[in-house]
């Protein structure tokens, strides 16, 4: 993914579709990955979104970041909280 470090939802599905496209098939991949080829499917068609596993085995962790918004004129303040999802 030439050089990206952050990706949104959307961006981390296509990522899934390159790899699923690399491996040889979703099949190929989910069974790789030891994850369920029908989650695999899910994720692709857009009924489900990508979970801890299937962000692990693509080489990448969720973040989520909530940023605090100011009145106009205030001075600028975020709060940056991450939260993990752990491994099943």
């Amino acid at each position: 993914m030439s050089g990206r470090r952050y990706l949104t939802e959307y961006g981390m599905v296509e990522v899934l579709r390159a790899a699923c496209a690399e491996a040889g098939g979703q099949k190929i991949w989910a069974y790789r990955a030891k994850i369920g080829p029908k989650y695999v499917n899910n994720i692709l068609a857009g009924r489900a979104p990508p979970g801890g596993s299937v962000i692990a085995a693509l080489g990448y962790r969720r973040r989520v970041i909530f940023e605090k918004i100011e009145k106009p004129g205030s001075a600028a303040h975020v709060d940056i909280f991450e939260i993990k999802e752990t491994q099943t």
